[in-house]
């Protein structure tokens, strides 16, 4: 299908001229409505009476004569409201969605009821189970709860801490909630490009963070995303030595559930080696001393490319000349298939009389 074509109109044409040429006044008549003699235009006027017209029509044909009613107390419009959903014969829901409980545990934990925030995590925590890329439903359960916090909410979890010291629950929650705070304060800029405030707010909410899933992950060991969770705080620093030792104990735990996988793959070393370049022979592979052979910098790539831009062309050629060659000069090693020779000017004897013509390779009609 041919996309239609929207040609700007002339009062946005004559509103760009005006703002070029500075002439305010004719901006303001053009707002208005109002052309060069002061009467209003018939555009303007039906400009006026579109909207309003739309918008009676619409209510019309979607709520009849009722719509247009003005209700003078809520009451009466909520009333209606309720006997048209009757009349529609929609059941209500039975089943409370993920969502739904993650906001009555934010809820529960904002006003300190943390007897009911921890039943319906426990709960959660229950009925949730690895599936390959995901710990569902917890990891959307405990996504959930953090879509909003405030500054007050890290005082809440550390009421629930301190009230239940050996439940790793408000260990874990406590230690989302302060990787989330800590990458909002940093952002998603490069590190030579965030201020040294942020590096450092983002720093120490991490160090809380990885204080806080380490004491988790002493109190109940069996809970997937508890070590997810520590691959992301420590995803910030880089492949580090913590790093490795935090993925080697999820994988030696939990080796089908994807995401660590997926976390140290995205994850870059702290210090890269220079692409193209061959690492250094090990004490194991000692080169002999009569090949001579240079060990690869790894900070000058140049030995690496002369290797590719001096020996590639010339393997190339060699290969290009090797398939060009003719087809007696290859075939000598498969006497199958050796062309025919031509057997005209042979002498033979009398008594072999079917070498006494060419063969031929063609048939003939």
């Amino acid at each position: 299908m041919s996309q239609r074509r929207i040609w700007p109109s002339t009062i946005s044409i004559r509103r760009i001229l005006s703002l070029r040429n500075g002439n305010r006044m004719a901006l303001h008549s053009e707002k208005a409505g109002v052309d060069e003699d002061g009467r209003v235009t018939t555009r303007a006027v039906l400009a006026r009476i579109r909207i309003p017209l739309i918008a009676t029509i619409g209510l019309l044909l979607l709520g009849g004569t009722p719509c247009l009613t003005g209700y003078s107390r809520a009451d009466e419009l909520s009333s209606l409201i309720d006997a048209r959903l009757g009349e529609l014969g929609v059941k209500p829901s039975t089943i409370e969605l993920t969502s739904q409980k993650a906001l009555r545990v934010h809820r529960a934990i904002a006003v300190g009821d943390f007897a009911t925030a921890n039943q319906i995590t426990t709960d959660v925590l229950a009925h949730s189970q690895v599936q390959n890329w995901r710990y569902y439903p917890f990891e959307d359960f405990v996504g959930a709860v953090f879509l909003a916090t405030t500054p007050e909410f890290a005082s809440r979890l550390d009421e629930w801490v301190a009230k239940q010291e050996t439940d790793a629950l408000p260990l874990l929650f406590r230690a989302q909630y302060y990787y989330d705070v800590g990458w909002a304060e940093r952002g998603h800029n490069f590190a030579a490009k965030t201020e040294p405030e942020r590096m450092a707010a983002f720093v120490g909410d991490m160090e809380k963070a990885l204080i806080a899933v380490n004491a988790a992950l002493r109190l109940d060991a069996h809970n997937p995303f508890s070590y997810y969770l520590k691959l992301r705080i420590l995803q910030g620093n880089g492949r580090s030595q913590a790093f490795g030792a935090a993925f080697e104990e999820a994988i030696a735990k939990y080796p089908a559930y994807y995401p660590p996988y997926e976390i140290a793959l995205s994850t870059p070393a702290r210090a890269p080696q220079a692409h193209g370049c061959q690492p250094e022979p090990s004490n194991k592979w000692p080169q002999p001393p009569i090949h001579r052979r240079k060990i690869v910098s790894r900070t000058s790539p140049i030995n690496c490319m002369y290797k590719v831009v001096r020996r590639e062309p010339m393997r190339r050629e060699a290969k290009r000349a090797r398939k060009s060659e003719l087809p007696q000069e290859r075939a000598v090693s498969r006497p199958s298939k050796i062309p025919m020779r031509d057997y005209e000017g042979i002498c033979v004897p009398t008594d072999l009389p079917f070498f006494t013509s060419r063969p031929r390779t063609a048939m003939t009609f």
